[in-house]
C-alpha cells in the first residue's frame, strides 16, 4: 500500500520493531514469523518478502494469516500431555502401549522397580523379551488374553508370574484397557501391576484355613 510503519502503528516501540523486520527482509530476504496483536488478543504468521524488478529491490510485501487458534489447540494438547505424563509418574501401576507387531510403543519408568529392567531394556527387547521372563505355565493365558483385547477392543485381565531381572519370581496383573487404531495401526494400552504380596496373603489364608480344619477334625 505504500505505508510506512510510522503510518500505521500508533507507538513508537512498535515503529522501531517493524522497521526491523524490513531491515530483515531486506538483507536476509524471505522470512517468517509469529507476531502477537495485543489489542485483539490473536496471532498471525506474517510472512516477508522482497519485491523485485530487474534485479532492484523496489518495496516488501508481507502476508499475514491468522494461527490463534492453531497456536491455542497446540497449547491444549501440550497441557494435556503434561497431565498425563503427571499421572503417569505419580500412580504405582505400571503403563504402557503395545502395538499389533509386538513392540513395545510405551512403558513408564516405574517398570524398573517392579521388574528390575529399564523402560529402554524392555521396548529394545520388544514382545519376544518379555515372554522369556513370564512362566512357562502362564505365557499361553497371556498371549491368549493379548490377542482376545487386541481384537474385540473391550478390557480384559490376566494374572501370571514373572522373573525379575534379579531372578526372584514375581506376580503381576495386567488390565488392558482397549484397543484402538491410529495412522493405519492397533496399539494397546494397559495397566501392571505387582500382586505379588496379595498372592503371599491368599496363600497364607489357605494354608491357615486348611490348618483349622484339619485341627477341627481332630
Amino acid at each position: 500500500l505504500g505505508m510506512r510503519p510510522e503510518d500505521v502503528f500508533p507507538t513508537q516501540e512498535v515503529v522501531d520493531q517493524w522497521r526491523g523486520f524490513y531491515q530483515r527482509v531486506l538483507a536476509e530476504g524471505s522470512w517468517t514469523t509469529d507476531y502477537c496483536v495485543y489489542a485483539a488478543s490473536s496471532t498471525l504468521q506474517l510472512t516477508f518478502n522482497r519485491l523485485q524488478r530487474d534485479g532492484k529491490v523496489f518495496g516488501i510485501s508481507v502476508f499475514g494469516r491468522d494461527i490463534t487458534e492453531v497456536l491455542r489447540a497446540e497449547e491444549s494438547l501440550r497441557q494435556s500431555e503434561e497431565k498425563y505424563r503427571s499421572m503417569v509418574l505419580n500412580i504405582p501401576d505400571v503403563v504402557y502401549t503395545l502395538d499389533s507387531t509386538g513392540r513395545w510403543v510405551f512403558v513408564s519408568p516405574n517398570i524398573e522397580s517392579v521388574t528390575g529392567y529399564t523402560a529402554e531394556e524392555i521396548c529394545q527387547g520388544g514382545w519376544n523379551f518379555v515372554f522369556e521372563s513370564i512362566h512357562a505355565d502362564d505365557v499361553q493365558a497371556v498371549k491368549e488374553t493379548t490377542k482376545a483385547a487386541f481384537q474385540d477392543d473391550q478390557p480384559h485381565f490376566v494374572e501370571f508370574r514373572t522373573r525379575r531381572k534379579d531372578g526372584k519370581w514375581i506376580w503381576m496383573r495386567t488390565r488392558a484397557t482397549g484397543a484402538f487404531a491410529k495412522d493405519g495401526a492397533k496399539y494397546l494400552q494397559g495397566l501392571a501391576s505387582d500382586i505379588t504380596d496379595r498372592k503371599r496373603a491368599e496363600e497364607e489364608l489357605r494354608e491357615s484355613e486348611q490348618f483349622n480344619r484339619q485341627v477341627i477334625a481332630h
